[in-house]
């Protein structure tokens, strides 16, 4: 399955789809990308990305995200630093309904629309978000299991091949 999506942006911004577990294990593999959750910023980002990754996209009917309250109660702070400038909270959300949901997933049963749950409460997929800096770019290769493929974004066109892990470094196709 081909895991990342480019989306035309002053930035180039690229997205990887991770496997379902908890919301420290996708922000720590994130992080092993040199990335973090994606952090929305609009509604045309959330759009975008539950268009894309969700039930209509690739299939997944919840989505973890970069927001979480876990360091204090009802702050709600991205992942990547950034000041919260939108939200997209499902009806109700966010409620904190059993103790410690202090973590953030769009949810399939609110169309998209975010929700607060436990870290462990349900294995859920989630959305990494790789920011290029200067002349890095988004570029995949294979994990040791499988043969190279390299990925590289600029401006909206994408290269890609199948079954491969994002990494941090390497080479991009020029």
């Amino acid at each position: 399955m081909d895991r990342l999506r480019t989306r035309a942006t002053a930035t180039n911004t690229c997205y990887w789809h991770l496997a379902p577990g908890t919301w420290t294990d996708a922000e720590d593999e994130a992080q092993r990308l040199g990335a973090h959750l994606a952090t929305i910023r609009s509604q045309a980002e959330q759009d975008w990305v539950w268009s894309t990754f969700g039930p209509a996209g690739l299939g997944a009917n919840d989505l973890w995200i970069g927001l979480t309250d876990r360091v204090t109660q009802n702050v709600y702070l991205w992942q990547s630093g950034e000041p919260l400038v939108y939200t997209n909270w499902g009806p109700g959300e966010p409620n904190n309904a059993t103790s410690g949901e202090d973590y953030i997933h769009m949810q399939g049963g609110f169309g998209g629309g975010w929700q607060d749950r436990r870290n462990n409460q349900i294995a859920v997929a989630g959305v990494a978000e790789i920011v290029p800096l200067g002349a890095r770019r988004c570029q995949a290769t294979a994990n040791s299991v499988g043969s190279a493929a390299f990925v590289s974004a600029r401006g909206s066109t994408m290269v890609a091949d199948q079954d491969f892990t994002l990494v941090a470094g390497g080479a991009s196709l020029e």
